[in-house]
């Protein structure tokens, strides 16, 4: 394994549940917040009928008192006064919270754009693990390459000889005409057969059944990106289960 991509990987998993969490408990205040706000209006909202109950008042005031000769003022009762102040007070609690709530609503989407970030750096510390570990699965598989190469072109050597026919064994021509063999191939082992013939063997199973190999392959790596996402210790070995 990589361990400094692997541990890179565990550092960005972490970081994308801590801001899926910081989402999460942001949502849940901003819907506190808009409780408290929907109380406030509801708050105010008791105060629809005021501004014309003072009118009213006023109307009542300046009539009376042209009716007895004397200058009109716009004094309203004390309780509509005081009733005035407390939907002043409540109108300015509201405006308030309003604009907290739109500063929580804010910090939520913010939040949302970070943990969009964090899943793809995500992604991206999962596309270094692969990188890093298929280079050095690379590197191991040339040199294993390399080595079987040079056995099986050494075994080949080996076997790809004649002899001489002893002329007193050797078989009659199979029909007429046909040249009488005077060399054979060395006899060797059915083992060395069967090793010479596997690279012709791989290669038939290969053609036949590439498709269906490729597939698994990339079943198997889908599966690992999708499980290196949650879990950075996970393996090809795990996705292929």
């Amino acid at each position: 394994m990589s361990q400094a991509e692997r541990e890179k990987l565990q550092a960005a998993i972490d970081a994308y549940h801590h801001g899926v969490d910081d989402v999460q408990k942001a949502g849940e205040t901003l819907e506190r917040a808009n409780a408290f706000l929907a109380g406030l209006k509801a708050h105010v909202s008791e105060f629809k009928d005021l501004d014309d109950e003072i009118a009213t008042s006023r109307a009542a005031n300046i009539e009376n008192a042209l009716a007895a000769g004397e200058t009109p003022t716009l004094d309203a009762s004390p309780e509509l006064v005081a009733a005035a102040a407390k939907k002043v007070d409540a109108e300015n609690k509201l405006a308030g919270a309003r604009a907290a709530v739109s500063a929580i609503e804010k910090k939520l989407s913010d939040l949302n754009e970070k943990v969009a970030r964090l899943d793809l750096e995500k992604e991206w510390a999962v596309e270094a693990v692969l990188a890093a570990e298929a280079h050095g699965a690379a590197v191991a598989f040339n040199e294993k390459l390399a080595d079987m190469r040079r056995e099986y072109f050494r075994l080949f050597a080996m076997v790809n000889q004649w002899v001489r026919v002893d002329p007193q064994t050797r078989p009659a021509p199979a029909y007429p005409g046909q040249p009488v063999p005077t060399k054979r191939p060395i006899d060797v082992s059915q083992d060395v057969k069967n090793a010479i013939g596997e690279i012709a063997v791989l290669g038939n199973h290969e053609e036949r059944n590439g498709l269906a190999m490729r597939d698994e392959a990339a079943n198997a790596v889908n599966g690992l990106f999708s499980l290196l996402q949650y879990t950075a210790g996970a393996t090809i070995e795990d996705a292929m289960l």
